[in-house]
């Protein structure tokens, strides 16, 4: 005969004569085996089943953070055992909130109840707050200019113009005439003080002679001019002259070559 290793039921083996006995045992262990196990009534353990805890508290409130909450000096085992892990849970979790940086321990010591009262306290922007008491530090803590005041004019270092007028705004922004549509621009101002090429021209004192250009009126070369030398022989034209006592030679195209004696 053979038997089960945790509840000892019996195991006839194969050349074993089984009768009624054998049977009867194993139901009477496993109604034994029921007996030790709670029933389950609509999925819950009937309170009858639950098992006693004797309990008297050494204090009649809890520990701070919690409020303080008369503990009743008799207290049902279900609602103890749930008391326990709500406090054990509340703990574990203000503790890993700390360690993972969503709030610190100066989170913790704000006065929570005056700032739900609007009386006190400091809410830091992390928690959706101004981290300041007053409108100024309120500011300060979000990283707020000027601008959020209504202070102005915004001056060029806080990102404005410096001016409330468009003069001012150009002047603060280091803007001459030219950004006014303001024209002829003047000599000093880096134009011509003119508003054509001719006049622009005389505005600059450009002419012939300071450019060194024969004026169309004619003049006099200051040195030997040089024709262009071509084969265009029917085009009139400035040729190069040679006067010489010899017969021609050398030259270019288009050269004319005066023999005298």
């Amino acid at each position: 005969m053979n038997y089960t290793p945790k509840y000892g039921f019996k195991k006839p083996e194969g050349n074993e004569s089984v009768g009624p006995a054998a049977f009867n045992d194993n139901m009477d262990a496993i109604e034994g085996v029921f007996e030790t196990k709670a029933d389950l009534v609509n999925g819950q353990i009937p309170g009858n089943q639950l098992p006693t805890m004797d309990y008297a508290p050494s204090k009649t409130t809890l520990p701070a953070p919690y409020p303080d909450v008369a503990v009743p000096e008799a207290v049902p085992t279900p609602t103890l055992i749930t008391t326990i892990l709500q406090r054990i849970w509340n703990i574990l979790f203000n503790a890993y909130m700390i360690a993972s940086g969503a709030k610190t321990k100066a989170d913790e010591a704000i006065p929570k109840s005056n700032i739900a009262a609007a009386t006190g306290g400091t809410l830091p922007v992390s928690r959706g707050g101004t981290g300041g008491t007053t409108a100024a530090l309120g500011r300060a803590g979000l990283e707020l200019g000027a601008a959020s005041t209504g202070a102005f004019p915004i001056t060029v270092a806080q990102g404005g113009t410096g001016g409330t007028t468009a003069a001012l705004a150009r002047a603060g922004l280091g803007l001459g005439v030219a950004s006014t549509g303001a024209f002829p621009l003047t000599l000093a101002q880096g134009g011509t003080n003119a508003t054509d090429a001719a006049n622009a021209r005389t505005q600059l004192g450009i002419t012939n002679a300071n450019l060194g250009a024969m004026p169309l009126a004619g003049g006099t070369f200051t040195g030997a001019a040089i024709a262009q030398t071509n084969a265009n022989y029917t085009t009139r034209q400035v040729r190069n002259v040679v006067m010489s006592t010899a017969d021609p030679s050398g030259g270019a195209n288009g050269d004319i070559w005066l023999k005298y004696t």
